[in-house]
Order: structure tokens, then C-alpha cells, then sequence
């Protein structure tokens, strides 16, 4: 802390209490959240509701919430802010009258680095559901699907049980059974 030597004893305390300050100031203005956003418990600036839920067993913390804010509630784990559905009539009213509403994948910083949100895996939206259409098509083209294709995989894997048992448990090289 090379820069605080310059200053005064009384300054470093002042700059702290500035930056703690400005720190706290930017968690609560962060952590508005919209008026039809489901209860939950009171976060803490910067860390949520981490210090409410067992990490190992978080499915029984966040049922442990539920009874005491209903099905449907909201926790924040660290600056991220989710709702939380609890029971099966919850999750399909959800996914069965709103799945417009939720539709869409998390933005996760390190996928970005090495997916640019394309593929059939990362992709959101429009881009996801034309990837989808395509992928389904074409593994439909082999067979995908239909009965067919069943009988040709178990008559491969039955020749390819018959060359492990003419090999007597030796080594042998694969690429010429190929």
C-alpha cells in the first residue's frame, strides 16, 4: 500500500470509510429489484443470501425457505438475483402458462469465452430455436427416431461382441476390425 504512506494517518482512515462507503452505496442501488418480483429473504450487501443456505445441501435450504415464503420466492447468491420455484404445481404453471417468460439461458462469462453463445448448447432464442430445427432434421435424415436405425445398431454391436469373443480377452488392433 504504497500510496497510503503519502498520506496522513487521518487521510487512509477518510479513504476507507470512502470506499466502504461508495461500496455499499453501489450494492443497494444494485439490489433494487422490480415490484412484481416474488419475496424473499432480506439480502446483505455484496454476499445475498449466502449466508442462509447450506451450499452442500441446498435443496434443503431453499425448501426450508419455501415454507416460510411459499412456492414461489427469491434469493440472491451474491450479486445474482433468482427466483426460486418450489413444488409441481408451481414449476408447471411456470413452464407450461408463462414458458415464454422463461425461456432463455443464463449469461455465464467463462461459456462466452469459448462458445460466443452459438451451438445447439449455448445459444438463446431465435438462434437456439433455428439450430434445434436443423439439428432435429438432420439426425431425423439418419434415422433418428424410427425403428429402423434400432435394428442396424444392435446388428453392429452384436458383430462387435462376436470379434471381442473371437479375441479371447487379447489385445488385438481395432482399426483393422474397422
Amino acid at each position: 500500500m504504497e500510496l497510503f504512506k503519502y498520506f496522513p494517518t487521518g487521510y487512509t482512515s477518510v479513504l476507507w470509510l470512502l470506499a466502504l462507503s461508495l461500496l455499499l452505496i453501489v450494492s443497494v442501488i444494485r439490489r433494487r429489484v422490480p415490484r412484481n418480483f416474488p419475496p424473499g429473504p432480506t439480502p446483505l450487501p455484496l454476499i445475498g443470501n449466502l449466508h442462509q443456505l447450506d451450499l452442500r445441501r441446498l435443496d434443503w435450504s431453499l425448501m426450508g425457505l419455501a415454507e416460510k415464503y411459499g412456492s414461489v420466492f427469491s434469493v440472491e447468491i451474491g450479486p445474482l438475483k433468482a427466483v426460486v420455484l418450489t413444488g409441481y404445481d408451481a414449476v408447471k404453471d411456470a413452464l407450461v402458462n408463462h414458458a415464454d417468460l422463461f425461456t432463455g439461458r443464463p449469461r455465464i462469462p467463462i461459456y462466452d469465452d469459448f462458445s460466443f453463445r452459438n451451438g445447439v448448447i449455448f445459444s438463446d432464442g431465435k438462434l437456439w430455436q433455428d439450430n434445434r430445427k436443423f439439428v432435429i432434421s438432420a439426425l431425423r435424415g439418419f434415422g433418428m427416431g424410427k425403428k429402423s436405425i434400432e435394428d442396424r445398431i444392435t446388428e453392429e454391436a452384436s458383430f462387435l461382441v462376436n470379434v471381442f469373443e473371437s479375441h479371447k480377452g487379447e489385445c488385438f488392433m481395432a482399426h483393422e476390425v474397422l
